[in-house]
């Protein structure tokens, strides 16, 4: 069989998840041909809408038209970066009789309906979902990242079989558990690891902020950032009355020492309602290898929601949540009883995402493509 992974950038993007995922197979089936189709950059640029990124975006569907010509793969696996790479994917692969997974690493074109909503122009948007369900009927499997992106699936088309599957990180070896009997009781300190950008919601944030530091201080530090994120979280410490640092992108061993020395009692991890299934916060990893609860605002169905709400370890709030529970969760942070148990719960639920790596995905898509 011959299998053919499709992405903007291949199997030098994502953190490597490509390649990682691609020689799992490969050991699983060693008689396998897997083959890696990408455009002609190789790292990530920002600005998708940027003349290289569209140039790109037009190379590779070309090239996947003339690969499949050519060499005739049994199976497309397509990411669904660059935008609507999976839906051109599901036209070929019913045109060359192919079968097609797609790897929903962010909900494109939800994500642009809904844009396209927002702008009251719903008619497009209405297009742009009657696209993405042929194309999804036309897809053997959907691999979501969470459960949240495979409800959203699933609402657009009952019939397709898709499994969430989260991401993994090849460089966690940076990351180690530390053992803390600190409460935030007299002091919070919390930490954000990541860019701030449209997906990310900061009111609640500073509704929580803003309540806690009555009765303590409160201190933030925020790792990577983008300089409008740093600027964005600089006027919630501002107005809540926190203290604010800042340290720029650096590698994940840098991350994990600078995290470990500010000694956050908890994560912080933001999604917006209107990206529920269309994008899936990764950095509640970070924060569970390092031993540290998860302040989660956003909607049901993330991985950190599960994170929280499942195995318990962390707090987890809607971007609308009242005055008064937010008030009753600073109180339960003073209580050592209350925080060791979210220290608990941050252990359970790592054993869990630790064990979800490129060798499982690999499993579940041998064993769905044997099955078909």
């Amino acid at each position: 069989m011959h299998v053919v992974f499709v992405a903007e950038y291949g199997a030098a993007g994502r953190d490597g998840m490509t390649e990682s995922l691609m020689d799992a197979i490969q050991e699983l089936r060693p008689e396998w041909r897997i083959t890696s189709l990408h455009g002609f950059l190789r790292t990530y640029r920002p600005g998708g809408l940027r003349p290289a990124r569209l140039l790109n975006l037009i190379y590779l569907y070309l090239r996947v038209v003339v690969f499949l010509i050519v060499r005739c793969p049994d199976v497309i696996v397509a990411a669904t970066t660059p935008p609507f790479l999976q839906i051109w994917a599901a036209l070929l692969g019913s045109m060359f009789k192919t079968k097609v997974v797609v790897w929903l690493l962010d909900y494109h074109p939800e994500m642009e309906a809904r844009w396209l909503e927002r702008h009251r122009l719903g008619w497009i948007a209405t297009l742009l979902r009657r696209i993405d369900r042929i194309a999804l009927k036309g897809t053997c499997l959907v691999v979501g990242l969470d459960d949240a992106m495979v409800d959203a699936v699933r609402e657009r088309c009952p019939g397709v079989a898709a499994v969430a599957h989260p991401t993994w990180n090849l460089a966690a070896e940076g990351f180690a558990m530390q053992d803390s009997d600190d409460v935030p009781a007299s002091e919070l300190r919390l930490a954000y690891i990541g860019n701030l950008g449209i997906p990310h919601d900061l009111h609640a944030l500073e509704r929580f902020c803003r309540t806690a530091a009555k009765t303590r201080r409160v201190r933030l530090l925020a790792v990577g950032c983008s300089v409008a994120g740093t600027s964005r979280l600089g006027r919630l410490c501002q107005a809540a009355g926190c203290e604010f640092s800042t340290l720029p992108r650096c590698t994940q061993q840098a991350v994990a020492s600078h995290v470990e020395s500010f000694k956050p009692h908890f994560g912080i991890v933001l999604l917006r309602d209107d990206y529920a299934g269309l994008a899936s916060p990764s950095k509640f990893m970070a924060y569970l290898r390092l031993g540290h609860p998860l302040l989660y605002i956003g909607p049901r169905g993330t991985n950190a929601d599960i994170v929280c709400r499942r195995f318990g370890g962390g707090l987890a709030v809607t971007n609308t949540v009242s005055s008064e529970d937010v008030s009753t969760a600073c109180f339960e942070l003073a209580d050592p009883r209350r925080f060791a148990e979210l220290r608990a719960g941050v252990r359970d639920a790592l054993a869990y995402f630790a064990g979800k790596d490129q060798h499982t995905l690999a499993q579940l898509l041998v064993e769905h493509l044997l099955d078909r």
